[in-house]
């Protein structure tokens, strides 16, 4: 100092930039980090202020919440990024704006795109059999704020998923959302699809299912068919709107055609037993089988057998009358069909020979099983005297032998009113008479002349019907006139 001096500092204000940042956000998580000086700023306005010195750089970070996720900055700062640089050259304002996650929203649907059974479902559901082709669809699931990155679909619904498509690998080559599926067997319950969304959120839909299986079942399922005849099966096809079947001998002799009617050969087999099958056009694995019996003759009575404590009378199979003289009744022919009903041909011998009657002669129908409890035993009775009135005339009884023919028909043998023998035939059950040989061929044995009668009819493997006649003249009583005829079924 070899002076006094006076030294002045002269100092320059450096300039303050101030910062303000807020958030648009309904969560409460949300935040940004500013740094320098490390700081976050939350939805309590906490550290949402501070000041720079002029050009300072600053980080800005957007932090949302576990369900938020952030959109963009606005005010001051743009861009979609969640991280930016702001320079303070001045005063700023800027807004992180968050919104809400949004989770996918899933769409199922189904299509039957074979349909076998020929149900015509629609969507969103199927119904259909278990061979049809499904078509699962879930291409019109969507994500509002993102895209959809996975597809996982469930065709039971029961928490396992059967098919998996990603954006980066789709099994079928395609990443569309879409996938077919055929069941192997029946299923009722529903097929669930679960996206999932870039941000990891998932969401599930479901669609009903009725997945059904064929069945097939034949009726009769057991059968007896005398040598030459037939039988007419049927055949109902459940869970399939086509009733189509195919018919087919699968053991044994025989034939059926295309509808079921099968055709026993001309003679029997060493092995009697044939096995026909019939199968669904729709699913032709599903099947149903019947089982016939050949046999060489109508097979007796199948009536379960009545064992009586002592003899008993069947009430109403004889009407007791004796007006106008004394009668006599009694059973001349019996016979009984398949189901195991008894035939009961009955008549009156009446004295004198001018007292005619209009109820002598009868055919009646009885069920045994009611027998034992002491029930009405009688299904029904056809009186043949309106037919014939002057029969009953005759010193002799005008019924004698009867038989059943295999689809029901009763014959019966007897006199008509000239004491010629004559078959009649009764269509059972209606009742009504015709007198043969109103649809047989020739081959009929009626004996002309003063009197005679049948005594006796049989049936064959072969259908026919058997008769044994004999006859006398009046001036030649001791000279009896026996034959045997037969009446050749229709073919």
């Amino acid at each position: 100092m070899n002076a006094d001096k006076t030294c002045v500092a002269t100092f320059d204000l450096v300039a303050q930039r101030r910062l303000e940042v807020f958030l648009q956000t309904e969560a409460i998580d949300d935040s940004v980090n500013i740094n320098p000086p490390d700081v976050n700023c939350d939805y309590t306005g906490s550290g949402c202020v501070q000041v720079y010195n002029q050009g300072t750089q600053v980080t800005l970070t957007a932090q949302p919440g576990s369900n938020s996720r952030f959109l963009k900055w606005s005010g001051d700062c743009t861009g979609t990024e969640p991280v930016i640089q702001v320079t303070m050259d001045v005063d700023k304002t800027c807004t992180a704006n968050f919104a809400p996650i949004q989770s996918p929203n899933a769409v199922l649907t189904c299509q039957n795109q074979t349909d076998l059974g020929g149900f015509g479902g629609t969507p969103p559901g199927c119904i259909g059999i278990n061979l049809d082709t499904y078509r699962f669809d879930g291409s019109q699931s969507s994500d509002l704020d993102g895209s959809i990155v996975q597809y996982e679909f469930d065709f039971t619904c029961n928490g396992s998923y059967d098919y998996t498509e990603t954006s980066g690998n789709a099994p079928d080559g395609t990443f569309d959302g879409m996938t077919t599926h055929i069941y192997s067997g029946a299923f009722n319950g529903s097929a669930c699809l679960r996206v999932t969304d870039n941000d990891g959120l998932t969401s599930m839909d479901e669609v009903p299912m009725d997945v059904r299986e064929v069945r097939v079942d034949v009726s009769p399922p057991t059968a007896n068919v005398i040598l030459s005849g037939t039988q007419q099966f049927t055949a109902s096809v459940e869970n399939a709107a086509n009733q189509g079947v195919t018919w087919s001998v699968i053991s044994g002799a025989g034939s059926i055609d295309s509808n079921g009617l099968y055709t026993a050969p001309d003679t029997l087999p060493p092995d009697p037993t044939v096995i026909i099958q019939t199968c669904s056009v729709v699913d032709p694995s599903k099947c149903d089988t019947a089982v016939i019996t050949l046999v060489s003759s109508v097979i007796g009575c199948t009536a379960p057998v009545v064992n009586l404590t002592s003899p008993q009378q069947i009430p109403g199979v004889m009407e007791q009358n004796t007006t106008g003289g004394p009668f006599d009744a009694h059973t001349t022919g019996m016979a009984n069909d398949a189901a195991g009903f008894v035939y009961i041909a009955t008549g009156y011998i009446s004295e004198p020979l001018a007292n005619n009657r209009t109820d002598s002669q009868w055919v009646t129908k009885i069920d045994l099983n009611p027998i034992q409890g002491g029930g009405d035993a009688i299904v029904t009775r056809l009186n043949l005297s309106a037919i014939n009135p002057s029969c009953a005339a005759g010193s002799d009884h005008c019924l004698s032998g009867l038989v059943v023919l295999p689809n029901g028909d009763i014959v019966v043998a007897g006199l008509d009113e000239n004491f010629n023998s004559i078959l009649y035939r009764v269509t059972n059950p209606g009742g009504e008479v015709s007198v043969f040989p109103s649809d047989w061929t020739d081959g009929t044995f009626i004996y002309s002349g003063f009197g005679g009668g049948q005594t006796d009819l049989a049936l064959d493997g072969q259908g026919n019907v058997w008769v044994a006649a004999s006859g006398y003249h009046a001036d030649q009583f001791a000279q009896t006139l026996q034959r045997a005829a037969r009446m050749t079924r229709p073919r």
